[in-house]
């Protein structure tokens, strides 16, 4: 049960939703090496409300939701007898937390539409100015009987248009602290442009750096296939920082079989992840090079099939199939 915010004029909003019965299974890897594995079920209920004040442009959204999450894990199996593998009292595998978020936004923007941006034959909005968010979240045991840990986040974001220049610069961090202790922080930073001066054809260059620091020395960022380098397995790396760009050349011929769209699509990707111990180098970087078919349908365009085709120099061709423009 969804009410988002249709257009600058509306001062409300809400949302309800549930997943009963979620399950999934968990991977612990450092590098290509899987050290331990299994598997989660359980329930979450979500509601908040929106509400906001201002201008038709110059926005105060203050916001509060509420989060209640039952996991459990079974089937544990650890492959690795050299990893000491534990599990730390903030971040439980058995859990049943309750998350009470309160959040306060200003924003100074209003919106622009495109087209062939992360879809194509659709109308995308975007919202263009200035966006500042801080968010402040408690989560709780059982009947709300234990204080786990407390988090805050700060975002900001500027985005601008230009004359078929379509530029989105994003910052993020959050920190995760109980009883004056760190437990764990996260960054990132992220550049995304688009060109659509050409008939068909959109320039895509999006940047990213990504740090995630936590108690532990094996729940770490994956660098790989899914993740940003296409022709590498999807845990090809592991550690706590890391930066990927990614390159596309994407073309729209407005071909169509049957009911399904056909574009193509022409990449380069540029990666690198580290360790907290280690610096970023400039020899260090991985590569890869490939082209890809996008495949859509009239009636829901922005659910796009993606096959793309890989060089690296350190698994030569690969062939993968996701979902999205992009990884």
């Amino acid at each position: 049960l969804l009410r988002p915010y249709y257009n600058l004029d509306q001062s409300f909003s809400f949302m309800l939703s549930a997943v009963l019965s979620r399950n999934g299974r968990r991977d612990v890897y450092q590098d290509d090496q899987i050290l331990a594995q299994s598997r989660y079920e359980g329930d979450w209920y979500e509601t908040g409300f929106s509400y906001r004040i201002g201008s038709y442009r110059k926005k105060l959204t203050t916001h509060l939701a509420y989060k209640y999450n039952h996991e459990t894990s079974f089937d544990k199996q650890q492959y690795s007898s050299t990893s000491q593998l534990k599990t730390d009292g903030y971040f439980p595998d058995d859990s049943l937390t309750n998350t009470v978020t309160s959040a306060i936004k200003y924003s100074d923007s209003y919106f622009t539409k495109m087209k062939n941006i992360d879809g194509f034959n659709y109308t995308e909005d975007f919202e263009l100015g200035t966006i500042f968010q801080i968010d402040f979240q408690q989560i709780y045991g059982s009947h709300f009987s234990q204080l786990l840990y407390n988090t805050i986040s700060v975002s900001c974001a500027k985005n601008l248009f230009y004359k078929n220049n379509l530029f989105l610069l994003s910052f993020y961090r959050k920190y995760w602290y109980h009883d004056n202790q760190e437990l764990r922080n996260q960054n990132q930073f992220a550049v995304k442009y688009y060109n659509t001066s050409f008939a068909g054809i959109t320039i895509a260059v999006q940047g990213k750096y990504l740090s995630d620091l936590k108690p532990n020395s094996y729940d770490l960022l994956l660098l790989g296939g899914t993740s940003g380098l296409r022709g590498y397995d999807k845990y090809f790396k592991t550690g706590d920082s890391k930066i990927v760009i990614n390159n596309e050349l994407r073309f729209h011929p407005k071909v169509s079989i049957l009911s399904a769209l056909f574009g193509m699509t022409f990449f380069a990707d540029i990666a690198q992840i580290r360790d907290r111990t280690e610096h970023f180098k400039l020899d260090n970087f991985y590569t890869s090079l490939g082209a890809g078919l996008r495949i859509a349908f009239d009636r829901s365009t922005k659910n796009i099939i993606r096959v793309d085709l890989a060089f690296s120099k350190e698994n030569d061709w690969t062939f993968s199939i996701g979902s999205g423009y992009s990884n």
